[in-house]
């Protein structure tokens, strides 16, 4: 089938037109964004000559990472230029720096290698290295923090310096010398913006918090290199941040516009007003200032999903972000066909009405991916997919023989027979995500999810016997649980979970717009915003008639958190310690298509983990007497603090590096390579053990100590037992 393309042409010849397209860092780095290639292809189709894309976050994390660039830190630091931080903070930077100068490159080549990247321990080596890489650059005196982990990259804004307000972000971006790192990163790439500039319009696409910032310093310092003649943002927190970030007058001094909601029909019309002189004011969901006055334009959406174009990904280097094989996101629906969830505020980016395109074109899409960019893995972002459709798209993945293997939301449906799920996973469903929230119908009748206990153990019964791996969505502390009630979802996860699920451990939030915010839950007692940080995406709250946990509750309750908080399948090597979204996807995918797929399917309670050396342990097995000792690539190394020196243990293989107490440091270098069992540690240390996971898992995996079992035990008899 032909794929359709939108009817009708521009309103004017925009052959001419140049415009430049932005993803401002931080975020992921596993696969690049869908709303920018959405709006490129919609351009294209519509006749505009010239959309460039620059994927800046992906772009300043390899900057930080240049060994040139870690060099002139360390010598900042050196020369006290850097002097931001803690001096534990800079001493444990200048220790580091050379060795990660050296390694850097290799931990980011391990990303692209088919078969370093499934070794798990070279991938949390690799995560180490760009972890502790980042942290180097904490010692700058700007409040903010450069982070990496399974969500990706992260700037971080250091709330206790600088408030998450719009005023203050204003502010900052409008000073001087500020962000001396992103500065530098932007003058190595003005050549490349302004060699086609002057561009009609720069749009900057934020998806999540942290982008906001970055945005408005390269937006700033475009204009005032003359990049282009206009800039306009958009992009999903900017539409649900909409009321702080459009009512700000400040906002239009480095943005001339703001788009929310779907910005391909939006963007089109301001192009083409900015290129002839035309009015604004038709110019569907446009915010802009006007004399004195901001004005606010009438919001549309479109109707017929269909109509738009295949997603263009060709003005990305898909082969730059860090997988083996491109993931890419993909798009059948937009909004959510429930949309009743009392904690859910996602409506808010889709004008609360679903729409969905045909499964027709979602082949067809999936069909151009693997001929254009030979993609196979897919990550659909939709909130919900259609159960019947969800089905019928696997149906004809199955029928013509694709070699698709994709990761998709999901809840809790009687339509999902085991049948159907068997369907989806000959279809090639190897992830579905799945947001059950509660095993507990009291709750979940809170949550307004329109299932019970009963439905919710049939769907996890059906799925535990079928060949597709989950993610499992938990909320914990919703208004008017109860602490029993939690432990009560926890132990039905435990009991149908699989080894290769990934179970998400959420804490409740209140988010703004959401139903409960405004009412209704009589646990709720008071709801406010965040105190100085308008755009804080979530409501402080309090709440009523909340019974505290046992002590023997919060035990169980946190032995159960350690257990399925991935902590058993990364203690086994089965997947990296830090394996979420694409790296999930594609490790599931490498096991199924090896014929491996029974280390998946094993039940989480009953899998047996075998360490470095080949002892072996049950999931449920009492590891207290099992003796400890610290291996020989392990160092126990102190640095001078303001206030105290910081303990670690650091493992010079792996790069490892874990903070300890210095009463533990002491005792462990007293101990030297003789083994000390794990109780000992726990009374002469001053430390808990609650439970190996809980507190050691990391020291297993990361090589730091050596773990040997009692003599006179036996493997057989502890799993008999």
């Amino acid at each position: 089938m032909k794929k359709p393309h939108p009817t009708g042409g521009s309103p004017h010849n925009l052959a001419g037109a140049k415009v430049l397209l932005v993803y401002p860092p931080a975020s992921y780095v596993d696969m690049p964004t869908l709303g920018i290639p959405c709006l490129t292809g919609y351009l294209k189709a519509q006749g505009v000559g010239e959309v460039d894309v620059w994927d800046s976050n992906l772009g300043f994390l390899g900057f930080l990472l240049e060994p040139a660039t870690l060099l002139k830190q360390e010598e900042k630091i050196r020369s006290k230029e850097a002097v931001g931080g803690t001096e534990t903070l800079q001493a444990k930077a200048l220790y580091m720096l050379p060795q990660l100068r050296s390694a850097i490159q290799d931990a980011i080549d391990i990303f692209h290698d088919p078969k370093r990247y499934y070794d798990t321990r070279m991938y949390d080596r690799a995560m180490a290295i760009v972890r502790l890489a980042l942290e180097c650059y904490s010692t700058e005196p700007d409040p903010i923090r450069h982070t990496f982990g399974g969500n990706g990259f992260s700037v971080e804004i250091d709330r206790t310096r600088m408030r998450f307000s719009m005023d203050d972000l204003i502010q900052f971006a409008g000073q001087e010398n500020s962000y001396r790192l992103l500065h530098e990163f932007f003058q190595s790439h003005l050549s490349f913006l302004t060699r086609n500039s002057p561009f009609d319009l720069v749009g900057f696409s934020c998806a999540n918090p942290q982008q906001l910032l970055p945005a408005l310093l390269l937006a700033r310092w475009m204009r005032e290199a003359a990049v282009s003649k206009a800039f306009v943002i958009g992009g999903s927190f900017i539409t649900t941040l909409r009321d702080v970030i459009c009512s700000n007058a400040k906002t239009f001094d480095i943005f001339d516009y703001v788009v929310t909601f779907e910005g391909e029909k939006a963007l089109l019309s301001l192009l083409n007003a900015v290129v002839t002189g035309g009015e604004l004011k038709t110019v569907p969901n446009l915010h802009y200032r006007q004399g004195e006055s901001i004005r606010h334009n009438s919001s549309q959406k479109i109707e017929d999903l269909n109509q738009l174009p295949t997603p263009d990904f060709s003005g990305l280097r898909l082969q730059s972000y860090w997988t083996p094989e491109p993931v890419l996101p993909m798009y059948c629906t937009r909004g959510c066909y429930y949309d009743i969830c009392s904690f859910c505020n996602h409506h808010e980016n889709y004008f609360g009405q679903f729409r969905a395109r045909t499964t027709d074109s979602v082949i067809h899409d999936i069909k151009t991916y693997e001929k254009l960019y030979r993609a196979t893995k897919l990550f659909f972002v939709d909130e919900l997919l259609i159960p019947k459709q969800h089905v019928e798209i696997a149906e004809r993945i199955a029928r013509e023989k694709l070699s698709t293997r994709w990761y998709a939301h999901s809840r809790v449906e009687n339509y999902f027979t085991k049948e159907r799920l068997e369907l989806l996973a000959q279809g090639g469903v190897t992830l579905l995500h799945v947001g059950m929230e509660s095993a507990n119908s009291r709750v979940l009748k809170l949550m307004k999810k329109g299932y019970d206990r009963e439905r919710v153990l049939r769907f996890l019964g059906d799925l535990r016997g079928t060949p597709i791996t989950a993610h499992l969505n938990t909320i914990r502390s919703f208004p008017g649980e109860q602490p029993e009630e939690y432990l009560e979802t926890l132990e039905t996860v435990w009991e149908y979970a699989k080894a290769g699920d990934y179970i998400h451990l959420y804490d409740f939030n209140f988010d703004p717009g959401a139903p409960i915010a405004e009412g209704g839950n009589p646990y709720v007692a008071s709801v406010q915003k965040v105190a100085d940080h308008d755009l804080d995406n979530a409501l402080e709250f309090s709440l009523v008639n909340i019974q505290e946990p046992t002590p023997e509750q919060q035990a169980e309750t946190e032995r159960l958190m350690a257990r399925l908080g991935q902590n058993l399948p990364v203690l086994a090597g089965l997947f990296p310690s830090e394996c979420c979204w694409a790296a999930h996807l594609l490790y599931v995918s490498r096991y199924r298509d090896k014929g491996e797929g029974k280390k998946l399917e094993q039940p989480l309670s009953e899998m047996e983990i075998v360490l470095p050396g080949g002892e072996a342990f049950s999931a449920g097995e009492n590891l207290k007497e099992w003796e400890i000792s610290l291996s020989e690539d392990s160092r126990i190394l102190s640095f001078p603090g303001t206030a105290a020196s910081q303990w670690v243990l650091f493992n010079a293989v792996d790069f490892a590096w874990i903070p300890i107490s210095e009463r533990l440091g002491t005792i462990l270098r007293r101990a030297g390579p003789n083994p000390l069992l794990i109780s000992a540690v726990e009374k002469a240390g001053g430390i808990e053990v609650r439970d190996l996971r809980t507190d050691l898992y990391k020291w297993f995996r990361a090589g730091i100590v050596r773990l040997t079992r009692p003599r006179g035990k036996r493997t057989a008899e502890v799993q008999a037992a």
